[in-house]
């Protein structure tokens, strides 16, 4: 304790000009976070007034692809592949898999399988053949026969 009292009475400028920067970037450092938050808040509050949606809804919204695949077939990828396939392209891999092919849309599977893959956005969607609608499955049936 001496050797600090010792070090502050004879680097008595030095230990002033330290703390008037720590105070002076604990300042910027507060300013900082008050701006950020304000600007958060009136982000938050136009997205609830011209939206619609609460922090909630949209924080919902993002996370129900991967909470719920059903959902997220049957009101993103259902109507994708019954617009799609009246266009696709059949193809037959020489292992016995198919390959139909649309503008933005190719599905992958084989003849007897239960499960089919949706390639779509660079994304690779499995999906049990149970969930497709029948006017799908007969779409598919059709091009693969």
């Amino acid at each position: 304790m001496p050797t600090l009292i010792d070090t502050i009475t004879h680097h008595w400028l030095l230990c002033i000009i330290a703390i008037i920067l720590i105070i002076l970037i604990a300042r910027a450092v507060f300013r900082t976070a008050i701006k950020l938050a304000l600007i958060l808040l009136i982000i938050g509050i136009l997205c609830l007034l011209f939206v619609g949606h609460s922090p909630t809804d949209l924080l919902k919204k993002g996370t129900s692809p991967m909470t719920d695949p059903t959902h997220f077939y049957e009101h993103t990828l259902q109507p994708l592949l019954e617009d799609q396939l009246n266009h696709a392209h059949y193809k037959k891999e020489a292992n016995g898999d198919y390959v139909i092919s649309a503008n933005h849309l190719k599905i992958t599977g084989q003849p007897k399988a239960k499960t089919i893959v949706i390639h779509y956005k660079g994304k690779a969607y499995t999906i049990d053949t149970k969930e497709i609608s029948n006017d799908i499955k007969s779409k598919i049936a059709a091009l693969t026969n």
